[in-house]
């Protein structure tokens, strides 16, 4: 399709959604069966119902399970065939000529739509909901099919009536009675039997009740003396609102600033002109969105005289400037802001939204007062990028498909971000936070082109499965983000997703009878208008070519050369299977950790002379690596703070062999004290105090002397400062308080077992280097024949599992591993008894695999430096062929011992993923109803570490990361 065709379309687009400048706007929102049902249940005051047509929609819609529709999520479904089961029964109870087969069939409908709901209800995950006064409206139907003896119980109940009472707490009729609008009046029909309808009626605007076809008919349902105007109204929504007369209505209308606005921004913002779009249709509505800043005091709603909002403010002002009317975005942002900075949608209301803080910021940022708001710029901007950290992007406007990949808030996250990072680079905003722009953007819009390649990807054989409408927001998600200076390297892959989004988007032009639902209102809802704009924008924008000044491409941290070093690296060890350019992708994203992790380098663990710790550049990776190639897309937060923690394991086993090793026998001994007297005998205590941390003494089986002594080191002293840090730094770790005690004990006793570990290494490897001493430094041989102090499997299963790390490792992981966003109680990561022995269970596997592997990678090394690896182990020595007459191994030798040790950390690996099924298995026994989302998160973190393991122990085989001891 040529550009001058889609420029066409684009103006008569625009020529429709400018009906909404003028009183009769025809909607274009799909039908809602919620609305319907209560538009269907108003009677005449004859007694006759007003519109038996929409009854007959009601009918017409339901499905063979009984049912009625869940368009895009189960409380669609759920308010759906709750409002339709309550109309049948209204109609069963006012039909008194009702013929009785009639009357059979409808009752049998009931009994169907409610073993529907049974169902439905059971599998309602409430606390993730996010439709528009649903814990209002679900539990006001609930009592209303009550009064006709239906009563559904199910287990998200208890956590309904909570929502409920929280949001109802304030709630005060006279609010509704009061001369403002407010929110609640959107959703009326919640309190039918609770409040005077002939006390709001002066809130009516053009007939209706904040626009809502559900609110408008329970007010005409709940008045002593009929109301003429709200009759026209509910009748002009089924002829105008987008069902054609045929008795559906939408759950909105008249929508037209919301249309309009939407409309005007995406296609300008795109590269449409103000003359391609129609001048006459441009004045019209620059004209229009100006009366109504006029009128309304620079605060707009959805339709004109409808409550303010700051998602359609926003838009209304982003779209002036676009045109070239110059609007201060300054009434916006300080009218509908919070003491935290962020903006509400809606003022008072109970969650926050971010797709209109994004709508926000941007309109903020082309607005020409942009320098003036650069509190609320930074502000909104912090917001978001916490949001995106912390998994926290439930949007109540926008629907969410995948686990923190939400097509649309990307979409205008990745436009906002893209902008404010240009501004910056032009010194507009020099002000903003450095870590915000060099740090936390940069971050966030790396993950944006990560999510968004890989999804294309991975949806390239699901063709017939896409929703054209997703489809353009990641087309021009990715013309956001083509002119970043640091994607050179994949711009190739870049052009190549556009190309073939494009081609997807051509093959399934979007009908004008079916959109898609990807928007929240009481129930999900879809655009033929939105979807047609989006449409035709992802066609038309192409990408923009920025020449960005050095203070921006110096955020960048890793030159293009190393970026193809490290994927190259990382695509030989994790498998040829996926394309160079994913690890291009991930090792871009993970180098902008880099600066931050090294910047906390020596908080705990001192500074190492000459040593350049190549391991920071490959922490970063291995969890980005595995988050984005196994499409987990777990919280940025999650992976920082387990950065932090793998690099506190690269630098405390660096430290014990490179300081603590160096004590002799009776300073090790005090030192093993000290870890006793803080992390055994301090137990019962949970606080990690410098006086408990600091404190001496205690049983360790040496005098009075030897003690005095070995404490009284300088090097004593240092030693044990830092190993306090230590203990401190994890323990005291940002997110362990919200852990149970239970697994916070686990934490501590496993920071024991570790730190203990090292010790018992360190005489390992002493016992080792004195055997070799004795035979002239030259073979292992002393110690095969010797009587090691452990069986190899039990030292595999103890020390050498404790020493690895690994399962201190995962019980921290497990401490932290609770989503932010539901957080609720301190309970145990896992529940059960099934549920803590197989989590140990898997830590065990992973801990001994990642021991075998390690070990094979390390040979050489700890050879050099005398230290204890699992080929020592007379296990491995049986066949006397690997040793020559001198007692040497000779290579030949040497590689039958790495192959037998590969085999069997081949051999935890399988038994790793075999526990972790088992495990992911448990937890998803029996779960229904609330906790689903908690659940599915907790599942992909098990997967996450896994993975990160397993990527590990290749990396073993392939390098050794480690700083040399000495």
């Amino acid at each position: 399709m040529n550009r001058k065709n889609i420029e066409l379309m684009a103006c008569k687009l625009v020529g429709r959604v400018s009906q909404g400048c003028g009183p009769n706007f025809h909607g274009f929102w799909t039908m809602s069966i919620y609305d319907t049902a209560w538009v269907s249940m108003v009677l005449k005051p004859d007694g006759s119902w007003l519109l038996p047509e929409s009854f007959q929609f009601i009918l017409d819609e339901e499905q063979a399970s009984g049912g009625w529709k869940s368009y895009a999520s189960d409380i669609d479904g759920i308010m759906n065939t709750l409002a339709a089961t309550l109309a049948i029964k209204k109609h069963l109870d006012h039909g008194p000529h009702m013929e009785e087969a009639e009357a059979a069939s409808l009752q049998h409908r009931v009994v169907q739509a409610v073993a529907h709901l049974e169902n439905q209800l059971i599998a309602w995950d409430v606390e993730a909901c996010v439709h528009v006064g649903f814990e209002i409206l679900v539990p006001s139907l609930l009592s209303m099919l009550e009064e006709y003896g239906i009563s559904l119980q199910f287990p998200g109940r208890e956590a309904l009536s909570a929502l409920n009472k929280q949001k109802l707490k304030n709630f005060n009729p006279n609010i509704l009675y009061g001369p403002k609008q407010a929110t609640a009046l959107h959703s009326l029909e919640a309190f039918v039997g609770k409040i005077d309808f002939t006390k709001v009626a002066h809130h009516k605007v053009s007939g209706s009740m904040l626009g809502s076809p559900s609110a408008t008919a329970a007010y005409l349902s709940g008045i002593p003396d009929w109301d003429v105007e709200a009759e026209n109204y509910l009748r002009d929504t089924i002829r105008l609102g987008g069902g054609k007369g045929k008795g559906g209505v939408p759950s909105a209308y008249p929508c037209g600033v919301f249309e309009l606005t939407w409309v005007y921004s995406t296609l300008v913002t795109a590269g449409f002109s103000a003359a391609s779009l129609g001048s006459e249709n441009v004045a019209l509505t620059v004209l229009f969105i100006e009366d109504l800043f006029k009128s309304q005091q620079g605060i707009i709603g959805f339709a004109p005289l409808m409550l303010g909002d700051a998602d359609d403010t926003a838009k209304a002002v982003l779209t002036l400037n676009l045109l070239g009317r110059p609007t201060s975005a300054g009434k916006m942002l300080s009218y509908f802001s919070t003491k935290d900075g962020y903006l509400m949608t809606y003022l008072g209301e109970r969650t926050q939204s971010f797709s209109a803080n994004c709508n926000a910021l941007e309109a903020a940022l082309y607005a020409p007062d942009v320098q003036g708001t650069m509190y609320q710029i930074s502000a909104i901007t912090t917001f978001l990028c916490n949001s995106w950290w912390n998994g926290t992007v439930a949007d109540k406007w926008a629907r969410i498909s995948q686990p923190l990949y939400p097509e649309y808030s990307t979409m205008l996250l990745a436009q906002s971000l893209v902008r404010l990072l240009h501004l910056w680079d032009v010194g507009v905003l020099s002000a903003l936070p450095d870590d915000l722009v060099r740090h936390r953007v940069p971050i966030v819009l790396s993950q944006i082109l990560n999510r968004t390649l890989l999804h294309i990807k991975k949806s390239q054989n699901l063709r017939g499965e896409l929703c054209p409408e997703k489809v353009a927001y990641e087309i021009l998600t990715l013309e956001s983000l083509y002119s970043l200076p640091w994607l050179e390297c994949v711009l190739p892959e870049l052009d190549s997703a556009l190309l073939i989004h494009r081609k997807a988007l051509l093959l399934s032009k979007p009908s004008r009878e079916k959109p898609p639902y990807v928007w929240i209102e009481k129930v999900t809802y879809g655009s033929e208008t939105l979807s047609e704009a989006y449409y035709l924008a992802a066609l038309y924008a192409l990408p923009e070519h920025t020449a960005w000044t050095k203070k921006t491409k110096s955020i960048v941290p890793i030159e293009e050369k190393l970026v193809n070093q490290y994927s190259q690296f990382f695509l030989s060890v994790h498998g040829a299977a996926r394309a160079h350019w994913e690890y291009q992708c991930s090792v871009l994203e993970a180098s902008f950790f880099i600066p931050k992790l090294r910047s906390k380098r020596a908080e705990v663990f001192p500074l190492r002379r000459k040593f350049h710790d190549e391991y920071l550049h490959y922490i970063p990776a291995t969890w980005v690596i595995v988050n984005n190639i196994r499409n987990l897309n777990l919280p940025t937060t999650l992976l920082w703070d387990m950065m932090v923690f793998s690099m506190w394991d690269f630098l405390a086993d660096e430290y014990m062999e490179s300081k603590v090793a160096l004590l002799d026998t009776t300073e090790l001994a005090a030192i093993k004290n000290f870890i006793d007297k803080t992390l055994v005998e301090g137990e019962d205590s949970h606080d990690l105090g410098e006086e408990m941390l600091c404190s001496e003494g205690g049983s360790s089986g040496l005098s009075q002397e030897d003690m005095g002594r070995a404490t009284s080191n300088i090097e004593y002293d240092c030693i044990c400062s830092t190993i306090a840090a230590y203990i401190r730094a994890v323990l005291g770790y940002p997110g362990i308080c919200s852990a149970s005690i239970y697994d916070q004990m686990q934490l501590r006793q496993e920071l024991h077992a570790f730190l203990i570990a090292h010790i018992t290494q360190i005489k390992d490897n002493s016992r080792i280097s004195a055997l070799s001493k004795v035979n002239g430094g030259t073979t292992f041989a002393e110690f095969r024949s010797s009587a090691p102090r452990l069986p190899f499997y039990t030292w595999t299963h103890t020390t050498g599992a404790e020493h690895i790390s690994c399962p201190l490792s995962w019980v921290f992981y497990t401490c932290i591993l609770r989503p932010r966003a539901y957080v609720r109680e301190r309970k145990d990561r896992f529940q059960s008894v099934q549920q803590k022995y197989k989590s140990r269970d898997l830590c065990s596997h992973l801990a001994v695999m990642s021991r075998l592997y390690n070990d094979f990678g390390s040979i050489e090394r700890d050879r050099r430096e005398m230290n204890l690896n699992s080929i020592d182990f007379p296990d491995f020595h049986i066949e006397n062929s690997l040793w020559n007459n001198s007692g040497h191994m000779g290579e030949l030798g040497l590689t039958r011992l790495k192959a037998d040790l590969l085999d069997l950390a081949q051999y935890e690996r399988t038994c790793a993923k075999a526990a972790m099924l088992q495990l992911i298995e448990d937890l998803n026994a029996g779960m229904t109803g609330g906790g689903r989302k908690e659940l599915e998160t907790i599942c992909r973190g098990i997967e996450l570490f896994v993975g990160v393991t397993e990527l590990y122990a290749d990396m073993y085989v392939a390098k050794d990361l480690t700083n040399a001891a000495r």
